[in-house]
């Protein structure tokens, strides 16, 4: 999908179908999203970031009961070709089979979530909100069953949810081009 309206700067995202939130494979998913977008040493980042061709890249995710998705994104000045920036971002997400995933990049990508669990864990709001999204997903207890899940996920685990799920045959292609003359047709109600 393509929106062109105003704005000062481009977007490109790629959004992939995933498990929901309760399925074993979220906390191979949880690791891989760390490894591709987190800064400084992430994949996405540093195809992207660092080599200019965006200003940030990012993820969203949104997975509850039932399947759902997550989208990475990377913020493109106005100036700059988002083909370039589309085509290096894909090569990231859709080539980790010639990449593979490595033991230090999921370390790595654990320590940060354990991190983000304790913080949340010594925060009655951040617990509450994580408590509460994991009763979305179907049973308050998943934050502390995919805690313990992400202590046990390898190398190995997140390497097969990356090439199970970042495929181009999954994949959902986004661009927001900005313009100054939005061309918009009147649909009748």
């Amino acid at each position: 999908v393509t929106v062109r309206r105003n704005g000062g700067t481009q977007f490109v995202g790629a959004g992939y179908h995933v498990a929901p939130s309760g399925h074993a494979d979220e906390a191979a998913l949880s690791l891989l999203l760390r490894i591709l977008v987190d800064a400084p040493s992430g994949r996405l980042h540093k195809a992207l970031v660092e080599s200019k061709l965006a200003t940030k890249v990012q993820f969203d995710t949104v997975s509850n009961l039932e399947p759902g998705y997550t989208i990475f994104g990377a913020v493109v000045p106005k100036d700059l070709a988002l083909d370039a920036t589309q085509d290096a971002m894909l090569k990231v997400l859709e080539n980790l089979k010639s990449q593979p995933i490595t033991d230090a990049e999921v370390a790595r990508a654990r320590t940060a979530i354990n991190k983000q669990i304790e913080l949340a864990t010594n925060d009655t709001a951040q617990l509450t909100i994580a408590l509460t999204e994991s009763m979305a997903a179907g049973d308050w207890r998943l934050f502390f069953l995919n805690r313990d899940r992400i202590e046990k996920t390898d190398a190995a685990a997140v390497q097969a949810a990356a090439i199970k799920y970042l495929k181009p045959t999954n994949r959902t292609l986004a661009r927001f081009i900005p313009t100054d003359t939005v061309d918009r047709t009147e649909v009748p109600s």
